[in-house]
């Protein structure tokens, strides 16, 4: 083969290998974006959750509060924590629409939030009614102390599988990057090799 031929060979294989690199990360990094997007979802979900929590455990502080003193200051925060636990729930249901044992953990959310509730509406009415002493009955109740340990543990199991689910999307993305930029560095290095070996033929030709 001659020299010229050789140069020609050599930066053919050059341009082929700069435009695979640039169809592999093309590709490669729409499916990263896509790695990305399912990441900041996932944390959304979270958040979104730890404010399910959040509300519960406000809900049954004002409820307790208001049973103990009877003051009225405590009645806004439950009403409010118990329409924004609601909000928050509707919003996971349709962020986990794709995620069934997910659905099934946010039902059972829905309706230990309701039992909350009610209990919590029940114990409001039981102090007025009945004074201090009833809503003390009440609030040490064996059924009551059992829905709130259930509710607990209910929301940190969901939020505990989305922590899983973030750690896999993180690593995935990590490894999806990782793979894309060793496989452009070593296509580079590859490519500017050929050139210059196009460059040595050219020269000694």
């Amino acid at each position: 083969m001659s020299g010229k031929a050789k140069i020609i060979l050599t930066f053919g294989i050059s341009v082929i290998m700069f435009m695979s690199i640039g169809i592999y990360s093309w590709f490669n990094t729409n499916r990263y974006k896509d790695d990305s997007k399912w990441v900041t979802h996932t944390y959304e979900v979270i958040s979104k959750a730890q404010n399910v929590s959040s509300y519960l455990q406000e809900m049954g502080s004002s409820y307790r509060s208001y049973a103990l003193s009877g003051n009225d200051i405590y009645l806004t925060p439950f009403y409010e924590s118990g329409i924004n636990t609601d909000k928050e729930i509707q919003v996971l249901k349709a962020l986990t629409r794709d995620n069934k044992p997910q659905q099934i953990l946010l039902d059972s959310i829905n309706v230990l939030f309701a039992a909350k509730r009610a209990y919590g509406l029940t114990l409001i009415s039981a102090r007025r009614s009945g004074g201090v002493a009833q809503a003390k009955d009440l609030i040490f109740a064996n059924g009551a102390q059992k829905m709130i340990q259930q509710s607990s543990e209910t929301i940190g199991r969901f939020i505990h599988n989305e922590k899983e689910l973030l750690a896999a999307r993180l690593n995935k993305a990590e490894v999806q990057f990782s793979s894309v930029f060793m496989i452009i560095i070593t296509s580079i290095i590859l490519s500017v090799l050929f050139i210059l070996v196009a460059l040595y033929y050219f020269l000694i030709d």
